[in-house]
């Protein structure tokens, strides 16, 4: 298998690099750049079909965890991290990113994909067309329940589709819990760490004993493709976090508005 062909490599660092910067910028994992891409790298350099799209999903969730990481420490230092909301919404969200991992691997997903991808729409016209909700200032008390509902939705939806959890995570915060575009963000990154983590251990898990997976592969995870798109995405995501923080609220709302509507689109299609 063609692992190290030069093109393949730097689709992988350029993949990397674009993740990381939506992942400090927006605050989303990066797997919807990852996924697509791998899923068409692949078959190129000889993995087996039926393997491709669980070591994708699982390939990019690895990848999301040093991705997240790297994305939090920059928002944590600009304040930008609220851990009273940030565990209660972890605690839910590994539970159900396990249940998600799981589920993925027994399961085509067909349907579920397009329904996701009404559910970002919807989401992304709803941001594109409000106002935000409150002033970067101010905040209001959430409940314990809705940070729970939050991080166990997060959870489940980006194990199983190896999406991080931002693209789902930014969003509700937003609606629901009604905090600050920039905190929700800061939020999310730190969110996704965990919830990444443990929709990971899910793949390696379900794809354990499987006797067609290639070289280089812990279950559904190639952990050599994930260390050439995380050593780009770590450094690119303090870029995405620089100009998160001098990127008014608005133009911020709608950028993320915009990718949502689109990723919405490229999954019912």
């Amino acid at each position: 298998m063609a692992y190290f062909n030069p093109i393949f490599i730097a689709l992988l660092l350029a993949t990397g690099g674009v993740a990381g910067f939506l992942a400090g910028l927006l605050g989303i994992g990066g797997g919807i750049v990852i996924v697509p891409l791998l899923i068409w790298v692949y078959p190129a350099i000889g993995f087996p079909e039926e393997t491709v799209v669980h070591l994708s999903l699982g390939t990019s969730l690895a990848a999301i965890i040093f991705t997240s990481f790297s994305a939090s420490l920059g928002h944590n230092r600009k304040g930008n991290v609220d851990w009273t909301q940030v565990f209660p919404m972890a605690l839910a969200g590994l539970v159900f990113a396990l249940l998600g991992s799981f589920l993925a691997a027994h399961t085509e997903g067909k349907v579920l994909e397009r329904l996701f991808g009404v559910l970002e729409i919807i989401i992304g016209i709803r941001l594109f067309s409000s106002k935000s909700p409150l002033s970067p200032e101010k905040t209001l008390k959430t409940s314990t329940g809705s940070l729970f509902l939050v991080g166990g939705l997060s959870g489940l939806f980006s194990s199983f589709f190896g999406v991080g959890g931002g693209i789902i995570a930014v969003p509700l915060m937003l609606i629901l819990l009604a905090i600050p575009i920039h905190l929700a963000i800061g939020n999310s990154c730190s969110l996704i760490i965990f919830i990444s983590l443990f929709g990971t251990l899910g793949y390696i898990l379900s794809g354990w004993n499987r006797p067609d997976l290639p070289e280089y592969c812990l279950g559904y995870v190639n952990y050599l493709a994930c260390g050439f798109i995380s050593f780009s995405s770590i450094i690119f995501a303090q870029i995405g976090v620089r100009v998160s923080r001098s990127t008014a609220i608005v133009k911020l709302r709608r950028y993320f508005s915009v990718i949502l509507i689109l990723a919405g689109i490229k999954l019912i299609i």
